[in-house]
């Protein structure tokens, strides 16, 4: 039973992590960086409530990024891009 405070601060970590254009290399690239203070995170789910946002400016919002394993994909007809 612990009374001490923790606090962990979702960010942008310059230089790492990116809020804009992902690029179609296959690769994993980090979108979220944490900032912990009296813990340590050992894991992280997201689910939904994210928002994403095409390079055409389409805009999908609640996306849940938990229900397929393979990832979240759609396509943007604006840009027609997927």
């Amino acid at each position: 039973d612990s009374k001490k405070q923790a606090s962990v601060v979702f960010t942008d970590v310059k230089g790492v992590t990116t809020s804009g254009v992902v690029a179609k290399s296959g690769e994993f690239v980090p979108v979220m960086g944490f900032e912990c203070r009296g813990l340590e995170l050992e894991a992280w789910y997201p689910t939904k409530g994210a928002v994403i946002k095409s390079i055409g400016g389409t805009v999908w919002k609640d996306v849940d990024l938990s229900e397929d394993p393979d990832g979240w994909f759609e396509y943007c007809e604006n840009a027609s891009d997927s």
